[in-house]
């Protein structure tokens, strides 16, 4: 990209990542002084994305990813974004999420496709690379109305077909093509089929197959299978539809107070073993270098790999056991930064202008003769004013006392 401003708005930085269908830089808006991302689509796809503008437009729903403005500059085409710090969805795949916590996410999917689609827009291109997860644990959406990744849910048809919760892959295709809205309601069930699985190693050959977490319950491995068999009599053939069962399931799960009963993924375990292994070979060192935060917007065939790498996403909030906090975790699919700071508590009742309160309570703490010492001091500074007073009141007395004449008694 040759200009570093764009509309003499924008200023352009570094590119953050790089897609099929275009590049994504950050920029900042210097009018209102706010961070962008500006998408520049390469020229072969300019136009798709140009028709697509008109749809997205009427969006207003907070999971989609606001559109600030449109640029065509130098013969070339240019879109300011809402710019998004978060993770993309597709690294919780890599590792898998506990259950709760990966169907919260999901459902945020589908209250947000069924918004667009009761608008008449649909997105056609739902993977796991169009799904941003924010720092305030919300599913944003990008990539709405682009050409779908057909080797994407080519692979992704195949490996359910084989794991016995799909149809063959040309029944599935054949259907879906006829309804995109159907085929985001497939898509978002299958997001959630994947966060919720495991890879099956020993079964895997051709197709990857893929199996349920022993703490699946049987309603949650009905509704994806109506969902995702596209024959099924029963079939989720909506993402509304979809939605309300998620959300009645998750309901039930929260009203049973299914919480202790999830278990971790086998690789988040994996990968917090490793990472203690190698932390506890590293002597002295006080800061936790998993504290990330990733590089790049998720954009249509973005590889998160591209800017990215992974680390242990059990170390950060979805790591918590409250199964209603999905805040992603912090990886090394994130660009390292420095340790958090811990301020002092607001309830520290003493203070010492020299010191931070929580400095100064821990020096109480480890040096507890001084509290004692300070308490007798107060005790006798006190009883030495008392005696000072006791004091002038009785020179006073007895100086002022013959110059006051007493009464005569008859």
């Amino acid at each position: 990209m040759k200009a570093t401003w764009l509309a003499n708005r924008y200023q352009v930085a570094g590119l953050r990542a790089q897609g099929a269908f275009c590049l994504v830089y950050q920029g900042q808006d210097t009018v209102l002084q706010r961070p962008v991302a500006i998408k520049a689509p390469f020229a072969t796809h300019a136009d798709m994305y140009r028709a697509t503008l008109t749809q997205t437009a009427a969006l207003a729903h907070p999971a989609f990813l606001a559109l600030y403005d449109v640029i065509e500059q130098d013969g070339a085409l240019f879109l300011a974004y809402e710019f998004v710090e978060g993770r993309p969805l597709a690294s919780y795949i890599a590792t898998g999420l506990p259950l709760r916590r990966a169907l919260a996410l999901v459902l945020q999917v589908t209250r947000a496709l069924a918004y667009a689609h009761a608008h008449g827009v649909t997105h056609g291109d739902l993977t796991p690379s169009a799904i941003l997860i924010d720092h305030a644990a919300v599913a944003r959406v990008a990539n709405v109305g682009l050409a779908a990744d057909d080797a994407y849910f080519d692979d992704v048809a195949t490996s359910a077909y084989a794991s016995g919760v799909a149809d063959d892959p040309d029944i599935t295709a054949s259907l879906l093509s006829e309804r995109v809205e159907r085929l985001d309601t497939w898509a978002a069930a299958a997001l959630l089929w994947q966060l919720i699985t495991d890879a099956d190693i020993e079964k895997s050959f051709l197709a990857r197959v893929r199996s349920y977490r022993a703490d699946t319950p049987d309603q949650l491995r009905d509704i994806i299978e109506r969902a995702m068999r596209v024959s099924h009599p029963n079939a989720i053939s909506t993402a509304e539809s979809l939605g309300i069962e998620l959300a009645a399931l998750n309901d039930a799960l929260a009203a049973n107070n299914v919480v202790g009963e999830e278990s971790t993924p086998p690789m988040i375990l994996a990968l917090r073993s490793a990472r203690k292994h190698a932390t506890g070979a590293v002597t002295g060192a006080a800061v936790d270098v998993a504290g990330v935060r990733w590089r790049g917007m998720s954009a249509r065939g973005v590889s998160p790999t591209a800017t990215t790498s992974y680390g242990d996403p059990d170390d950060g909030a979805l790591a918590q056991d409250d199964p209603n906090i999905t805040q992603p975790a912090g990886d090394a699919g994130y660009e390292a930064q420095a340790p958090r700071l811990r301020l002092p508590s607001r309830s520290t009742s003493v203070t010492d202008p020299r010191l931070p309160g929580a400095q100064y309570a821990a020096a109480q703490e480890t040096q507890p003769w001084r509290a004692e010492a300070r308490g007798r001091l107060s005790g006798w500074l006190w009883a030495l004013i008392s005696l000072a007073v006791f004091a002038l009141c009785f020179l006073a007395g007895f100086f002022l006392a013959p110059a006051i004449p007493l009464p005569q008694l008859p």
